[in-house]
């Protein structure tokens, strides 16, 4: 199974990772890369990505080995999010990340109708659940129980039961599951480690 995570809060106009079995990719833009930079490379100087990938956790290629120039269609596309980013929204071909995901609609038709993923490797989203009962009155911990032990039993979240609660209140908590990759971030501090310890070996 394969999931993805897209950076929604990072300065970077695209930082995504992707993790397919003991295989990760991640690439990521931020606007000093989109407009170019000085470098020995000529296609740092171009608009361009950084490609990182993992095999097994294991580093393959870093984001500092190459440059990959931005498509054409790429540049149009990331022009038409900086100028209207409440109108355009990128899409990515089999799949989307964790910010489509992680709406207020998605996550409620999730906990009452998806499938229970607290036990499960490829899991995109786990649920928590506090409940609190009303003032004055006490809680049945066996009917709280009994819902559980249900909605384990038939791999579904126990949102949906739990609501039915008398006397009480229900708190659900939705976080990114096991099968989700974590974001490949990319900040450049990796790079200037290795020219020092260069440095440091010429001396």
């Amino acid at each position: 199974m394969a999931a993805q995570a897209r950076c929604v809060s990072c300065a970077k106009l695209v930082e995504l990772t992707t993790k397919y079995k003991d295989l990760e990719w991640a690439i990521s833009c931020g606007k000093g890369d989109y407009d170019g930079h000085g470098s020995d490379s000529k296609d740092s100087k171009k608009p361009h990505y950084h490609f990182q990938m993992r095999v097994d956790k294991k580093p393959y290629i870093d984001y500092a080995d190459f440059h990959i120039p931005l498509h054409h269609s790429d540049i149009v596309t990331m022009e038409a999010e900086r100028l209207a980013p409440d109108h355009v929204t990128r899409r990515f071909s089999g799949g989307e990340g964790m910010s489509e995901v992680f709406t207020e609609e998605n996550v409620e038709k999730l906990a009452l109708h998806g499938k229970a993923v607290d036990n499960d490797a490829d899991g995109i989203v786990k649920f928590d659940h506090i409940i609190v009962a009303d003032e004055g009155t006490e809680l049945d911990a066996q009917a709280v129980l009994d819902i559980a032990r249900k909605a384990r039993a038939e791999g579904r979240p126990a949102t949906k039961a739990l609501r039915t609660l008398p006397n009480a209140r229900v708190l659900t908590i939705a976080e990114p599951g096991p099968g989700v990759v974590e974001q490949a971030v990319r900040s450049g501090g990796r790079r200037q480690s290795r020219k020092m310890r260069s440095d440091e070996e010429l001396e």
